[in-house]
């Protein structure tokens, strides 16, 4: 009986240790798909930051020139 009980209880042990290593591997395992998905997110965001900025770009491109164009004029009506 007193071996039944060691062999009980080294077995609860093991299966403790391989519960808490189980719960350890899964949470791993869900912050690895989480980084995977933040990094599979930011390339779209980039490209949409890159986009918004090329129409800035532009606007402001043009808002000089619609600038330089008035320059003009009032330097020539003076």
């Amino acid at each position: 009986m007193q071996i039944d009980n060691a062999h009980l209880a080294a077995d609860r042990v093991k299966y403790e240790t391989e519960l808490a290593t189980h719960q350890s591997v899964e949470s791993n395992i869900h912050g690895l798909c989480k980084a995977n998905d933040d990094t599979n997110v930011t390339p779209l965001q980039l490209e949409t930051e890159i986009e918004a900025l090329k129409e800035e770009l532009l606007f402001m491109k043009n808002h000089e020139q619609e600038v330089k164009g008035l320059q003009a004029q009032t330097a020539s009506s003076r």
